[in-house]
């Protein structure tokens, strides 16, 4: 498997959900689903509104992206 990709592809799936108005905690809680679904070892996310970054151990490596969110929305 290609971790580097498979990490972009969970955070654009990170992003879409915090363009669309979920909340942080929802973010955070789906991406960690995502990458354990996939075997992950260990998952670290740290979301806020304009940011997501996201460190995970495949095989013994870390991999670790950021991805920097431009528009999002808040609904209340």
């Amino acid at each position: 498997m290609k971790y580097a990709r498979f990490l972009s592809d969970t955070l654009t799936i990170g992003e879409k959900m915090l363009c669309s108005g979920a909340e942080v905690s929802r973010v955070e809680d789906s991406i960690i689903r995502i990458c354990s679904a996939y075997g992950a070892e260990r998952v670290d996310v740290f979301t806020i509104t304009s940011s997501i970054v996201v460190s995970v151990v495949f095989e013994g490596k870390t991999y670790t992206q950021t991805r920097r969110i431009l528009n999002y929305r808040t609904d209340f």
